[in-house]
């Protein structure tokens, strides 16, 4: 009997192992609940914005594109002045005037542009990163309860092992038992 004994405790070793590797499980898991929300809170300002440039509200693009339109506002006055000083009167001048203005529209048009067709992927690009986050700690919280299960399954095979050698003992012993019995009344 005395193996019985440590057969139990092992399997209670067993049992107590699993049920921390559940909380492992179940502490990943909160983990990843709590990074996803923290993850959400703090994009959540980015993924509006770039929604808006999405959507085609003028201001966010405008917004978007701001510091590059500072410059090409910037770089155009700069032209505009060296023109006016070193172009003389006339047609000349009339004509440098307009180019400026022209490509001072065009690059302003090319960024505001860049700035719709650049939210996509960016929005796009904040979404995947976030899915992936998630499944990362819900796969490492579902290892955990799968180590869990296995060792679960470990002790319940062990105890149906430890059941069936009893009742192999029990068997044995009632066939002995009917062996001896069937002898004596047998003669």
């Amino acid at each position: 009997m005395g193996g019985g004994k440590e057969r139990k405790a092992s399997m209670d070793m067993q049992s107590g192992i699993a049920k921390d590797q559940l909380a492992t499980s179940r502490q990943y898991l909160d983990l990843a609940t709590q990074e996803q929300g923290r993850r959400n809170t703090l994009q959540q300002p980015t993924i509006d914005f770039y929604s808006k440039i999405v959507s085609g509200d003028p201001n966010a693009r405008m917004t978007a594109a701001a510091v590059p339109l500072g410059d090409i506002a910037k770089g155009a006055r700069g032209a505009r002045e060296g023109i006016m000083d070193s172009v003389p009167r006339g047609a000349g001048r009339d004509f440098a005037l307009a180019q400026n203005e022209n490509q001072k529209y065009s690059q302003s048009a090319d960024y505001l542009t860049k700035a719709f067709m650049g939210a996509f992927p960016a929005l796009a690009g904040l979404g995947t990163e976030a899915g992936q986050v998630g499944l990362q700690n819900t796969g490492a919280g579902m290892r955990g309860a799968e180590a869990g299960a296995n060792t679960n399954s470990g002790v319940m095979q062990s105890q149906q092992q430890q059941k069936a050698a009893q009742l192999g003992v029990i068997g044995s012993l009632a066939g002995a038992a009917g062996g001896a019995a069937a002898a004596k009344w047998g003669k």
